[in-house]
C-alpha cells in the first residue's frame, strides 16, 4: 500500500519546502497535488496503520495558502478531503473559515491599495469583531508573500504596500 501513499508524501514534502522558501505559488500547486492524492493515501494509511492524527493539507498552513490566493479549486478540494468518511473524526470542514480568510485578504488588498500608509487598527474596521484576532496572522502571510510591509508602531502596526 506504500505506493498509494507516495504521491501524498511527495506533495507534502514539496509543499513544506515551498512554504519554507516562501515560494507560495509553488506551494499552492503542491497543495492541490496533495489534496488530490489524499483520499488514496488515507485509505492506504488506514489499511497499514490506522488513520493519521492530522492531515496537514486541510489545516492552517494549507488554509493560509488557499486564502492567500483565494483559490476556488483549492477550497473545493479541501472540502472534498474533509468530507472523506475516514476523516470524520478530524472534526468539521474548516474550508468556510479559509474562504472567509480569502475575503478578508482581498479587503486588506483593496484598503492598502487605496491608502499610502495604514494601520492594523484601520484594518480592524474591515472585519467583524470576532475576526480581529486572525487579522494580524493574515497580514503576516501577506507580508511573507511580499505584498505589504509591517512595522511595529507602539501597540499598533504601520502597514504599507510593497
Amino acid at each position: 500500500m506504500a505506493d498509494a501513499q507516495q504521491p501524498y508524501w511527495d506533495a507534502m514534502e514539496a509543499f513544506t519546502e515551498a512554504v519554507t522558501a516562501r515560494q507560495y505559488d509553488r506551494a499552492l500547486t503542491e497543495l492541490k497535488k496533495g489534496l488530490r492524492a489524499t483520499a488514496k493515501a488515507v485509505h492506504a494509511m488506514k489499511s497499514d496503520f490506522g488513520i493519521p492524527p492530522s492531515i496537514p493539507f486541510i489545516e492552517s498552513k494549507a488554509g493560509a495558502m488557499a486564502a492567500l490566493f483565494d483559490d476556488d479549486e483549492t477550497y473545493r478540494l479541501m472540502s472534498e478531503v474533509s468530507a472523506l468518511p475516514d476523516l470524520k473524526e478530524h472534526g468539521e470542514d474548516e474550508t468556510p473559515k479559509y474562504r472567509r480568510d480569502g475575503e478578508i485578504i482581498a479587503a486588506i488588498r483593496q484598503h492598502v491599495a487605496a491608502h499610502t500608509t495604514t494601520s492594523m487598527t484601520a484594518l480592524r474596521g474591515l472585519v467583524q469583531p470576532d475576526e480581529t484576532r486572525g487579522l494580524t496572522r493574515l497580514a503576516q502571510w501577506m507580508e511573507k508573500h511580499g505584498e505589504i510591509s509591517m512595522l511595529k508602531a507602539g501597540k499598533d502596526w504601520t502597514i504599507t504596500k510593497r
